[in-house]
């Protein structure tokens, strides 16, 4: 059964037995960097400028997403689009819902 891999599996136990494992783990391997004790000791700091640009994207991308979102939704709700225009029957829809909805003062 499985002796298929009797022999890579002995072979491996010997080199870890030996050592040699481990030696080629270490030549091998990534080394651990240096590090920077003036790195631990400074504080980062960091503006409302500098991380401006990804909340506007982030904004941008969520308020497209929700447009998005809408617009598949009336566009499954009224099946009268699919006769219309894409466009104009969007359109049409959302004058429908606007008409409806009640602005309370």
């Amino acid at each position: 059964m499985n002796a298929i891999f009797t022999g890579l599996f002995s072979s491996m136990i010997k080199m870890a037995e030996n050592g040699n494992l481990d030696r080629l783990r270490k030549y091998w391997d990534a080394r651990k960097p240096a590090c920077i004790e003036a790195a631990k000791k400074s504080e980062i700091h960091v503006s409302f400028s500098e991380f401006t640009c990804g909340l506007l994207a982030l904004s941008f991308g969520v308020c497209f997403s929700l447009i998005f979102l809408a617009v598949e939704i009336l566009y499954f709700k009224k099946g009268q689009i699919t006769n219309q225009g894409f466009i104009q029957g969007v359109c049409e829809t959302l004058c429908d819902v606007i008409s409806k909805v009640k602005f309370s003062h």
